[in-house]
């Protein structure tokens, strides 16, 4: 979704400004942009790679803490827990929205099966009165 490059900026001098004045421009290198285009990943697809390392992750939380515990963490607490937070939040956000996105496909299964039903109906209540005439 982002893209790394440069960003270049033209300046003209303003309208109240006296004497001499050249214009000039600023680039700035490595600056994020926006892709030109992008996928969208699928919740399921994230959910499904990012399983293996679940267990790690449990794993690398419990040797932090008994670290923290026993006085042998070197950094700030908060980094850690701020690490961690980040994969666990994000496959918490992946199954919310494949829940939202199943929710909405369910909704739109059942107005297709309105939609049919009201068509058949329809066909029905319209044959009737020629079939009431040929009787």
């Amino acid at each position: 979704w982002v893209k790394f490059g440069d960003d270049t900026e033209f300046f003209t001098c303003s309208r109240n400004r006296t004497g001499d004045c050249s214009p000039f421009r600023h680039t700035r290198r490595g600056f994020p942009l926006g892709a030109d285009s992008y996928t969208v990943p699928d919740p399921k697809v994230m959910v499904k790679a990012a399983l293996p390392g679940v267990t790690d992750l449990a794993y690398q939380i419990n040797h932090a803490q008994a670290q923290m515990q026993l006085g042998g963490w070197v950094g700030v607490e908060t980094d850690a827990i701020t690490v961690m937070h980040m994969p666990v939040s994000m496959m918490q956000q992946a199954l919310e929205n494949m829940a939202q996105i199943r929710a909405i496909g369910d909704k739109v299964l059942d107005q297709e099966r309105m939609s049919l039903i009201f068509t058949v109906l329809s066909i029905v209540f319209m044959v009737i009165p020629f079939v009431g005439q040929a009787l």
